[in-house]
């Protein structure tokens, strides 16, 4: 009987970790635009499911009991309680940087691409036209038909 609830308590203790886990990973990959959030929502829950399916059958060798649920909801609210904020004010900070990085290369880069396109909209080569060049073509092949008699 004390290794039943001690293995018990271990299961317990996974599933919290677990509602940690899923919590960080979704708090981390929040998206705000609607269509991206129904997209990352739907394979998100997919995911979620698979690794509580996983979980279950590892450390509770397939056994569905209650507090499998509520250490999973333990696990989301220790996260959202402890982590949430700090890990929305890192998201930010890599959101900012990776933004400001983005801005210094486009205006490093893209100005410098955009005199050269400029420059060599000035210096366009000439196209002929098929038909002039067929013209010429034929005016040359007279002269020389005509050097030949």
């Amino acid at each position: 009987m004390l290794f039943e609830t001690y293995s018990q308590f271990n299961v317990f203790l996974a599933f919290i970790w677990l509602g940690v886990g899923v919590a960080l990973t979704y708090d981390l990959f929040h998206f705000d635009k609607h269509f991206q959030k129904v997209c990352f929502d739907f394979v998100f829950c997919l995911f979620g499911g698979i690794l509580f399916i996983y979980f279950m059958h590892h450390y509770n060798l397939g056994q569905f009991r209650l507090f499998l649920f509520i250490g999973l909801v333990v696990g989301i609210l220790i996260e959202k309680i402890f982590f949430s904020k700090t890990l929305e004010s890192f998201r930010k900070l890599l959101y900012n940087y990776f933004i400001n990085i983005t801005t210094k290369v486009k205006n490093k880069y893209i100005k410098n691409l955009s005199a050269t396109v400029k420059r060599s909209k000035h210096t366009k080569k000439k196209h002929f036209n098929i038909k002039q060049l067929t013209k010429k073509q034929n005016q040359t092949n007279k002269k020389q038909i005509n050097f030949v008699n």
